[in-house]
């Protein structure tokens, strides 16, 4: 079956295997019947319950890349009444959601995902949170790779949680920070991480561009671009094994402000991020820092 005939679930399958091979005239092929795919229809934001037929919920729960998800109960708990799940799609893709927000209905800025993956702790009331945090984003679809819609969901689905909750007052994220560990033992071989002084390196390395408008780390690099402000550091954010082996369990806030986000993307493109006081107060302690 060429790609032009294809139907969408058939494109996204033969394209992510395209893609497992590399380069060649079938995968622009393939790419470019996606494109027009993709072009022929608006992509909606929709929420996600455990209505939801079973093989979207199981896509979704086996393919969760930045917190894996521990079987039915564990999903069941990330899609109760103070969770909320929104997803991306494309009404010629029925069944494969492109891109998924898991968000978590909370008083305050929270610092600690085990907290927010906690299946013991009691449903919180949703309609008395303030904030809400977008714990984990990602393409859904390997087939879809190189076409964004991260930017597209997040917008969609901050209406949707103002107009459904009616206290909600902050949007963060809670984001895990995956080339930190890596940048960090380069620069300190052989030594071991400090306490909270790490978060000064921390602050420094999500502030660093390889170029103006290019912050260094992948996850900064998408939340800096889509308009946020660089918000808040949390030494014990991920305790997880994974948590450690990437960021010494670091983990980041990410603030969305709509009336912001235009200024904080120009403010990025000619290499200057937007932070918080207490991230100033981390970026003036590296400065200050006998070894730097």
């Amino acid at each position: 079956m060429s790609p032009v005939t294809a139907t969408g679930s058939d494109l996204l399958d033969r394209r992510a295997a395209l893609l497992r091979q590399g380069s060649s005239a079938e995968l622009d092929e393939a790419t470019e019947a996606l494109r027009d795919l993709l072009a022929s229809a608006e992509p909606a934001v929709r929420r996600i319950t455990r209505d939801e037929p079973d093989e979207v919920l199981r896509r979704l729960s086996e393919r969760e890349p930045v917190h894996p998800v521990d079987g039915p109960e564990d999903l069941a708990d990330r899609l109760d009444e103070d969770r909320r799940c929104y997803v991306l799609e494309h009404p010629g893709l029925p069944g494969h959601p492109l891109n998924v927000v898991w968000v978590a209905l909370w008083n305050g800025v929270v610092g600690d995902v085990g907290e927010i993956l906690d299946r013991s702790a009691p449903t919180r009331d949703p309609h008395a949170a303030d904030t809400a945090v977008f714990y984990s984003i990602w393409n859904v679809e390997p087939g879809a790779r190189g076409f964004p819609g991260g930017r597209r969901l997040l917008e969609g689905a901050v209406p949707l949680l103002r107009a459904e909750l009616a206290n909600l007052e902050t949007f963060v994220t809670l984001s895990p920070v995956p080339g930190f560990r890596a940048w960090w033992d380069e620069r300190h071989p052989g030594q071991e991480p400090p306490g909270q002084e790490l978060l000064a390196d921390c602050a420094h390395y999500l502030t660093t561009q390889s170029e103006p408008g290019r912050p260094i780390d992948p996850v900064a690099r998408f939340h800096l671009r889509n308009g946020a402000r660089l918000h808040g550091l949390h030494r014990h954010g991920d305790t997880s094994s994974r948590g450690l082996e990437r960021s010494y369990g670091v983990m980041a806030n990410y603030r969305y402000e709509p009336e912001d986000r235009a200024a904080n993307r120009e403010s990025l493109a000619s290499g200057h991020v937007a932070v918080s006081p207490e991230i100033t107060h981390w970026l003036d302690r590296w400065h200050e820092g006998p070894t730097r």
